[in-house]
């Protein structure tokens, strides 16, 4: 109601700023270039609805007059934002000096042009969903090749170190189940690698079960789900954070409020 009623009348969109949401997430495209999906992906794994699409032309326009009125503007939900048709555009309709700018990305698709095009946009964050610290690992997750994605974060690091740049930052997240979370510590040491200045570790979102099978590895969902509570898993966690203390990396968890 209130972006049709305001539609196309930036005056309206400047006199309104005030009251806007700090934050505001806009889901670029619901298309995924990894096909089967990751395992842990239920949206994708049970669309019954297979929509794919990116943002509209006439949903575009009736966003930009209020992209400036945010303190955070993250371009990501389901899909891939680097299919995103409209990523630059909505990009370069933002004040990136006074808006935090950010997605997620699988980062199987970052090519050099784009990094620096990002890199010329002032980009304030990427963070690359990554799920493993090993090539093996990362194939039973999320199905893909981990070393293009490595490769991809790598000449980012490279550009932004050739033109003495600090962003967009790299964030790497891992979501920890039981497949991977001996790798907690390698993964540490895979973002100091990648040049990442900081690491998010969550969980799995609790949900209904199912199974998926990934050649001879068979994902689980409830089982794959860890105890947080367990003193290995507290033990690895604690590892990880002392480890990233050390690189000068900041290190975020989200554990709290997961499960009962």
């Amino acid at each position: 109601m209130f972006m049709k009623k305001h539609r196309g009348n930036r005056s309206a969109a400047r006199g309104w700023a005030g009251s806007l949401p700090s934050i505001l997430e806009i889901e670029s495209s619901t298309r995924c270039n990894i096909h089967p999906p990751c395992v842990m992906c239920y949206p994708r794994i049970f669309d019954k609805r297979h929509i794919s699409y990116d943002i509209s032309d006439s949903a575009f326009e009736r966003l930009v007059p209020f992209l400036r009125g945010f303190k955070t503007i993250s371009l990501h939900g389901v899909g891939e934002p680097l299919l995103g048709g409209k990523l630059m555009a909505l990009l370069d309709n933002i004040d990136r000096e006074k808006t935090w700018v950010q997605f997620n990305s699988n980062g199987l698709l970052l090519t050099e042009e784009m990094s620096r095009a990002f890199i010329s946009k002032k980009l304030s964050m990427i963070d690359f969903s990554l799920d493993a610290a090993t090539r093996e690992t990362y194939r039973k997750i999320r199905r893909s090749n981990f070393d293009l994605v490595v490769g991809n974060i790598k000449r980012l690091t490279r550009i932004k170190q050739e033109l003495e740049v600090d962003r967009p930052v790299i964030k790497v997240n891992m979501t920890l189940m039981k497949e991977n979370e001996s790798e907690t510590g390698a993964f540490v040491d895979l973002a100091r690698e990648l040049g990442a200045g900081i690491i998010h570790l969550g969980l799995l979102n609790p949900t209904e079960n199912y199974e998926v099978r990934n050649g001879e590895f068979v994902f689980n969902y409830h089982d794959q789900m860890v105890d947080v509570k367990l003193p290995g898993f507290r033990a690895a966690v604690n590892e990880a954070r002392a480890k990233a203390q050390s690189y000068g990396i900041e290190l975020v968890t989200e554990f709290s409020g997961y499960y009962t």
